[in-house]
C-alpha cells in the first residue's frame, strides 16, 4: 500500500515499511525497507527475501490490462513484479 510517501505491505511473513519517491511519471526511488522478523518455514522466508532485496531496487510502475507492475533490473536484465487486487 502507498499512502503519500510511505509503502507498506505484508512479505508472506513479515510486515515492511519503507519510503518511496515518484521521480518523475512512472520512475520511482524506494529508500530502506524495514521489516519486522518473524520466523517462517524457510522456502517461505527465502522468497520473502528475494521480495523484499527486490523492492528495494524498483525504479519503474506501469499498469496493465488493471495490474500493478513494479520494475528493476537485475543483472542487466528487466525483472517485474506484478500484482492484481484481490477481493475485499
Amino acid at each position: 500500500m502507498i499512502e503519500g510517501s510511505r509503502l507498506s505491505g505484508f512479505g508472506g511473513c513479515n510486515r515492511y515499511t519503507g519510503q518511496v519517491a515518484e521521480k518523475s511519471p512512472g520512475a520511482i526511488v524506494v529508500g530502506p525497507l524495514a521489516a519486522t522478523k518473524m520466523a517462517c518455514a524457510a522456502p517461505a522466508m527465502e522468497l520473502e527475501s528475494r521480495f523484499l532485496a527486490a523492492m528495494s531496487r524498483l525504479t519503474r510502475y506501469s499498469f496493465v490490462n488493471g495490474r500493478l507492475v513494479l520494475s528493476t533490473i537485475e543483472g542487466g536484465a528487466p525483472q517485474e513484479l506484478m500484482f492484481e487486487r484481490g477481493a475485499r
